[in-house]
């Protein structure tokens, strides 16, 4: 019995680590993309990456890292909150909201957005981002 429960709670707690990891992992791939981390983010992100960004429109790894590249979008700050991690066998979703202030072309916007990022563990055992897709969070004025 005690062997059972042992097997139970080393479970629990494998996952557990496997969730702040792939938070932690997210988090990362946040910065890189305010400091524009080339390499970090040609390792994270998958090579079919589908990339939603807020406004519906929807980018490649290819196109998504040239826009970065050429500063034709910046992202000068993000920060995430609310973040939470399911794991399903090889792939992860992750959840949450972020405030973004970023800069496509001379328009400079702040966002607040709901996200999910969906990651899946590959043969080699890296997580990768495969695809990710934000909403706009409106703020609606409650009637007292």
């Amino acid at each position: 019995m005690k062997y059972i429960i042992l097997c139970v709670a080393s479970i629990v707690l494998l996952h557990a680590q496997s969730q702040k990891a792939i938070i932690e992992l997210e988090k990362q791939r946040y910065v890189a993309m305010t400091e524009n981390d080339q390499p970090f983010l040609q390792k994270i992100l998958a090579d079919d990456l589908i990339f939603t960004h807020a406004n519906g429109v929807v980018e490649s790894k290819t196109s998504f890292l040239q826009r970065l590249n050429k500063k034709d979008l910046i992202y000068r700050s993000i920060q995430l909150q609310d973040v939470k991690a399911k794991i399903y066998e090889n792939c992860a979703v992750v959840t949450g909201t972020s405030n973004i202030i970023a800069q496509g072309g001379k328009q400079k916007v702040n966002l607040s957005l709901r996200f999910t990022t969906v990651y899946i563990l590959n043969k080699a055992k890296k997580w990768k981002v495969v695809a990710y897709q934000s909403t706009r969070i409106i703020q609606m004025n409650k009637k007292s």
